[in-house]
């Protein structure tokens, strides 16, 4: 009798306690994408010509630069702003979550070949690198949030409904298109592509803004959980980068 009387009750309690942790964690995470990393003066690589006081390792030429700090700038931006987000409003959003995880999942990853590419340490650095940045970020979002196994399957469907085949049609399209614009610039840079050292990691950050929009469409064409914010996000996102890329080209 205890036990069929306390049930109803102690599930209850931790889930809420559970969104409360995530809210913290998110807020957090939000917080370094956002202003420690600064996202938000990145963002703006296009336009202002900012100054880095990062130690590459050698000297860099900002102004070649200019496309790769732009598509970096746009996607720790989207990643804070949507974790910031999911801090007010956690629950019903599990596909926006897993996106969040995901894209972070990616950067880790991202992290790991950018050091291998700055010579900055061996493999096991690298790897060290990624894993220390994934059990950080995208992990504790995942394992925090109350409906943590519906986000490792990529999110649960939405209640109100997916998006129609037209508009699955578009996501599909621009997932594409993310999709091509990794394999292209991986491409590029195997077979010789740079645009002035061998130990810049430029690639990654396009790699990663084309794969992270191309995850991000397959969910909303799925019509997962919060597709309709992550959907406006990815637009954003598209919008800033045709944007910058017409600035850089024509600036």
């Amino acid at each position: 009798m205890t036990t069929t009387t306390l049930e109803p009750t102690v599930q209850p309690t931790r889930r809420a306690s559970r969104a409360i942790i995530f809210r913290i964690v998110a807020a957090v995470v939000a917080a370094i994408y956002i202003v420690l990393f600064g996202a938000w003066q990145t963002i703006l690589a296009p336009w202002l010509a900012l100054p880095d006081s990062a130690d590459h390792g050698w000297t860099r030429t900002n102004e070649l630069h200019v496309l790769a700090d732009a598509a970096s700038g746009v996607l720790m931006l989207a990643v804070g702003v949507t974790a910031m987000l999911l801090a007010i409003r956690p629950l019903r959003r599990s596909g926006v979550v897993a996106w969040v995880a995901g894209t972070l999942t990616l950067i880790s990853i991202g992290s790991a070949v950018s050091t291998m590419l700055q010579g900055h340490d061996g493999w096991i650095g690298a790897a060290l690198t990624g894993l220390v940045t994934l059990c950080l970020f995208a992990v504790p979002l995942v394992l925090l949030h109350p409906a943590r196994r519906q986000i490792a399957a990529g999110g649960a469907p939405d209640a109100a409904g997916g998006p129609t085949r037209s508009l699955s049609a578009v996501f599909a399209v621009v997932g594409a298109i993310g999709l091509a614009l990794a394999a292209g610039v991986i491409g590029w840079r195997l077979t010789g592509g740079l645009f002035e050292n061998p130990a810049e990691d430029d690639v990654v950050a396009l790699a990663l803004l084309g794969l992270s929009i191309a995850v991000g469409s397959a969910l909303c064409a799925l019509g997962r959980e919060g597709w309709r914010l992550l959907g406006g996000i990815l637009g954003a996102m598209v919008l800033y980068a045709v944007a910058a890329g017409l600035t850089i080209a024509f600036g």
